[in-house]
């Protein structure tokens, strides 16, 4: 199943709750999406940088409105790769549930300039650190008894 995902930049709030209600809707109809991933905008370094950069609260709230209009997707994905592993963690109190995966190669964001990297021990402290139930979700094996299937090999940690 694919995930769903939001580029927030410049716009307003009105066209992302718009765009959140409209996945709730395809959501209902399909039951198709596994995991919601708000994407801040990263412009350095492409034809959009005269735009500004997603700030950390707005990528945040944003994060925090998703848990609360999406309660039919059943993961909210922390964006660590694109806002770093600290707004990643705090992510996980503001409603994600998934803290992505660790990444063997990247090449959209890193193309504008952002090269976050994590090892799994580190993932694994900051999950716990944010007091996250941590479990594995696994990509191209069938799901295993209480996990899920997922396309990243991430840890998916429960905090709601």
């Amino acid at each position: 199943m694919p995930d769903v995902l939001i580029l927030v930049g410049s716009e307003s709030d009105k066209p992302r709750i718009e765009h959140l209600f409209r996945v709730r809707e395809v959501q209902a109809r399909t039951g198709g999406f596994t995991a919601f991933i708000c994407w801040p905008l990263q412009p350095e370094h492409t034809e959009l940088a005269h735009l500004e950069k997603t700030d950390a609260v707005t990528y945040l709230r944003t994060q925090a409105i998703a848990r609360v209009v999406l309660d039919n997707v059943p993961n909210i994905q922390a964006s660590w790769v694109t806002m770093g592993p600290k707004i990643g963690q705090v992510a996980l109190t503001f409603g994600a549930n998934d803290f992505g995966s660790l990444m063997m190669e990247e090449n959209v964001v890193s193309a504008a300039g952002t090269t976050w990297r994590m090892t799994l021990p580190e993932m694994q402290r900051l999950i716990a650190d944010a007091a996250a139930h941590r479990r594995r979700r696994l990509r191209a094996a069938p799901a295993a008894p209480g996990l899920q299937r997922h396309r990243g090999g991430g840890l998916t940690c429960r905090t709601c």
